[in-house]
């Protein structure tokens, strides 16, 4: 699956974060949500592909970031331990990418 990219930017270091955990799923017909796939960030700190993920259909789906684990690895606190973006996919023959800065 290719339509739904994300890049991962840390700005107090100017850098791409890499290796960072993030969650795709999708909401459900009854409001609960579904697991899809699973991936890491590369050293670019862009997720390119979902391994194993069905092709996108028009539907929410939510990316979670574990940001937690990342901050704990660098010797920072994280505040914000995961960080959820839900987006709206209504043509799913188009291209989705999601920045997290």
């Amino acid at each position: 699956m290719t339509a739904l990219t994300t890049h991962v930017l840390d700005l107090a270091h100017g850098q791409p974060v890499a290796g960072m955990a993030v969650r795709l799923d999708r909401r459900a017909a009854g409001g609960s949500w579904e697991p899809i796939a699973a991936a890491s960030t590369d050293e670019d700190g862009r997720v390119r592909a979902w391994p194993g993920a069905p092709e996108l259909e028009p539907g929410q789906y939510r990316l979670t970031f574990l940001t937690g684990p990342h901050l704990d690895v660098e010797g920072s606190d994280a505040f914000y331990p995961e960080v959820s973006v839900v987006l709206q996919v209504a043509d799913a023959a188009r291209h989705h990418h999601v920045p997290l800065s």
